[in-house]
């Protein structure tokens, strides 16, 4: 894209199923660095995503339920095997559809419903399923003119949200029939029961399996599930009633439809973390539902033969057979169960619960507005203490979001391809491999035209102990 621009990267000649907006972040990764740095870069996209998020929902907590349960949202995040697994140990990029989202709910819950109307746009403009956020917003504004017969929040989303999602498709020449198509595409890439997501489908049809006779009943499933997700807003749309909502609407896109990823759940684990560190009915099941999303996303990595990564044949035998799957699956669907039922008998509130509040503790009223902590404020120093849980948060962040992020060392997957397909585009040749974008392999193009990095080298070893033949071209 750096080479050809935004308008020419939807081009007819190619597939590419993304829509725009994580497409600008790629860009300017592509304009900035290259080799090396541009890997890391692209694979370290979620760390700074993983930060804010931690940080947003510890405010969020701080003002409405105190500081423990504020203290308790941050390192939830900042240690959730899941969140460490997809972003930097696999590379993938659901921290950032994510963080919109969440925030999109918030303005929400607090009346900004242009700001929410923006926000949920952008999410969805990062890829289709962080979309949910137009679902509960859209539900949201329309039980307003209904019960209040206030028509402006709808129309403040509405027109916040078109213009948002027009401004981001513009330099694409993507308007909305070509985004419906996208979107369109996206969902018949890969028409199979399940995608490695342990939902009702794996455990009726299996992963990987035709939907033929599935896809009408999963998607009659999501339908009553988004519907049911908007529940809590009937009486209630503040902060909390929105939180709950997207994080049912995010369970129900992973567990009822078929063609479902194995990544799909990872938006309702943000959702939920402030309402988990508050209250101690959401706290375990929450636990519970993380370590299992973290185990199956373990599962779907190893699944690919060109990873580097096994599983030990005891993890084979048991929890990763077809009837430990199973078994992965039912405690998921339970525990989401039991979360979204919770959510809706009224423990969707952000306010301390007696287990999650420390003994004797008085439960703090709501507060206007943040504010530091006394040793952060301005003319006094951080504690002895204060420093050194900063030290050792910092430490366990940088270990478990560093390990392994300058993996893989070398091509593997579909990027096998990436390098042929940069010289057949210098070339002016067809492209063999075009189900991708061709953003990353125009950057490599790029870089052999800006440093001649173009020789092929071949090694091969010789019958005679210590010798080596080499090729050059």
């Amino acid at each position: 894209m750096v080479r050809v621009g935004p308008g020419a990267f939807y081009a007819p000649d190619y597939f590419s199923d993304y829509p725009p907006g994580y497409l600008y972040v790629l860009w300017l990764f592509g304009a900035l660095f290259d080799g090396e740095l541009l890997r890391l870069a692209v694979k370290a996209a979620s760390i700074p995503a993983d930060v804010a998020i931690a940080i947003g929902a510890a405010m969020l907590a701080w003002r409405l339920a105190g500081r423990g349960s504020a203290t308790l949202a941050a390192g939830l995040w900042s240690l959730h095997p899941g969140a460490i697994f997809a972003g930097p140990f696999w590379g993938q990029i659901d921290a950032v559809g994510s963080l919109p989202l969440f925030a999109a709910l918030v303005a929400a819950g607090r009346g900004n419903w242009a700001t929410a109307g923006t926000l949920a746009a952008l999410a969805a403009m990062v890829k289709p399923q962080f979309g949910i956020g137009v679902v509960v917003i859209g539900a949201a504004v329309l039980i307003e003119l209904v019960r209040t017969g206030r028509a402006q929040p709808l129309l403040r989303v509405g027109v916040a949200g078109i213009a948002t999602a027009l401004a981001l498709g513009a330099p694409f020449r993507a308007g909305p029939a070509e985004l419906f198509d996208l979107v369109k595409r996206a969902s018949e890439t890969y028409p199979f029961t399940s995608l490695y997501a342990f939902n009702v489908w794996s455990i009726i049809g299996g992963f990987w399996k035709p939907d033929d006779g599935y896809l009408v009943y999963g998607a009659l499933l999501l339908a009553t599930g988004l519907l049911l997700s908007c529940v809590p807003l009937w009486r209630r749309r503040d902060v909390s009633a929105f939180l709950a909502a997207g994080a049912i609407a995010a369970c129900a896109f992973y567990l009822l439809p078929t063609r479902a990823h194995e990544r799909y759940l990872f938006p309702a684990f943000v959702l939920l973390l402030p309402l988990a560190a508050a209250r101690a009915r959401l706290l375990w099941p929450y636990v519970v539902l993380s370590l299992s999303f973290a185990l199956s996303l373990y599962f779907a990595f190893t699944r690919y033969e060109q990873n580097d990564l096994r599983s030990p044949d005891w993890l084979e035998a048991t929890l990763f057979s077809p009837n430990g799957q199973v078994l992965i699956a039912l405690v998921m669907l339970g525990t989401a169960a039991l979360l979204a039922w919770r959510l809706v008998r009224g423990e969707a509130r952000l306010r301390p619960s007696r287990v999650v509040a420390r003994p004797g503790a008085v439960t703090p009223e709501p507060r206007e507005r943040w504010r530091l902590p006394a040793a952060l404020a301005l003319g006094r120093a951080p504690t002895r203490r204060d420093l050194t849980v900063a030290l050792l948060i910092a430490l366990a962040v940088l270990l478990t979001r560093g390990y392994r992020l300058d993996h893989p060392r070398e091509m593997y997957f579909d990027e096998v391809y990436h390098a042929r397909t940069a010289f057949e585009l210098l070339a002016q040749r067809d492209p063999y491999e075009w189900t991708h974008p061709h953003l990353a392999k125009e950057i490599m193009a790029l870089g052999i035209v800006a440093f001649g990095d173009d020789r092929v080298v071949g090694r091969e070893p010789l019958p005679a102990p210590s010798v080596v033949a080499f090729a050059v071209g």
